[in-house]
């Protein structure tokens, strides 16, 4: 991600049903990517200079607009395409897990003899068909203040608060920003202004927000900050502070084993209490109250791992996923600065993506 190899994934992955996260932190990477897909897709490209008025926020929102409308259309494509080999909804399937309903369905209609159910099996298959997420990460750090031409201090245009007005301005739905790399109060405080992030009366939001933490401490100091000002942490990413995506950050050095005990044990307790701050926030912002105590994901990231170590970790831990290794640590040119290349180590055939 911190090498870009991730700012165009969704237009790679997204159409299989893959989430995958932008790194929103570069403006001037994204407006080269906007150039590139506009012309790609044949369509008119409008440049947006740095002399514009807010031109890091309009930057990002359209270029998540023109990878949202990217992914649509191919999705659309997509579910129209035949039941035969090699193709993409073939590979759509295929790369379901073992125990999903949709897989098993599938294989059943392509032993199929009766063409007329078999027809209407596929509408159904295709029906079903959604695309990953689109999710943006923002390195809460990577703050630093923006000026006029008149050298002015721009009043909230520092580049992790513009790129997350980037984010809120976009049309996407079913989407996360995550914030990694500590607590930023400046960017924290911002988020009282973004309605797009707020749930529907029914609890749902459109746009969530995920927090990476490397303990329960961090969780629970981090979670209580947003709720108080309404803001709801739909997950916290458990992620090593010696193994973050290639970054390093500093840790009392506490085991895996133990961190992810506490979570285990005191989900509930993080999960009411911050539920109890949110909806004292959200009463006084928005006047409504919910009744039902919103969802709390914890999710472990983890480098290299076995399919069979990945699935006892969640067995025992009753964590809804785990992810595993970074893909971009498979690219060829990430892995120019290494001796030895990943595969060397593992092999991908028994590492499980989530």
């Amino acid at each position: 991600m911190g090498l870009a190899y991730t700012v165009d994934s969704p237009v790679k992955v997204a159409r299989f049903g893959i989430s995958s996260v932008i790194s929103i932190v570069e403006d001037r990477l994204i407006e080269m990517m906007r150039s590139h897909y506009y012309q790609a897709a044949n369509l008119p490209y409008t440049p947006i200079a740095v002399h514009e008025e807010d031109y890091r926020a309009k930057r990002i929102a359209d270029y998540l607009n023109l990878v949202n409308s990217i992914v649509q259309e191919q999705v659309e494509k997509l579910k129209t395409a035949a039941f035969e080999k090699g193709s993409e909804i073939i590979k759509y399937f295929e790369m379901l897990p073992e125990d999903s309903k949709l897989k098993q369905l599938y294989r059943q209609m392509m032993k199929m003899n009766n063409e007329p159910e078999k027809q209407q099996l596929q509408s159904y298959l295709r029906s079903q068909i959604v695309p990953g997420s689109i999710d943006v990460n923002i390195m809460t750090k990577v703050d630093r203040e923006t000026y006029n031409k008149e050298g002015a201090l721009v009043e909230d245009g520092s580049e992790a608060v513009a790129a997350l007005r980037g984010f809120v301005q976009s049309d996407l739905s079913n989407s996360s920003v995550i914030f990694s790399a500590g607590m930023n109060p400046r960017l924290y405080n911002y988020l009282e202004q973004c309605n797009e992030l707020d749930a529907n009366e029914e609890g749902i939001f459109t746009k969530k927000v995920i927090v990476k933490v490397s303990d329960y401490r961090s969780a629970l100091i981090q979670g209580k900050y947003l709720a108080k000002k309404g803001i709801w942490v739909s997950e916290f990413r458990i992620e090593s502070g010696l193994n973050c995506g290639g970054h390093a950050f500093a840790t009392e050095g506490y085991l895996l084993g133990p961190i992810l005990e506490e979570f285990k044990t005191k989900k509930e307790e993080l999960r009411n209490s911050l539920f109890e701050l949110f909806n004292a926030a959200q009463q006084k912002r928005t006047t409504a109250v919910l009744m039902q105590r919103l969802p709390l994901c914890i999710q472990y990231r983890v480098a290299l791992v076995q399919v069979k170590k990945m699935n006892f970790c969640i067995s025992n831990t009753a964590y809804k996923a785990l992810a595993g290794v970074h893909l971009f640590y498979w690219c060829p040119k990430q892995q120019q600065w290494m001796k030895k290349p990943c595969s060397c180590y593992v092999q991908p055939k028994k590492t499980m993506w989530c």
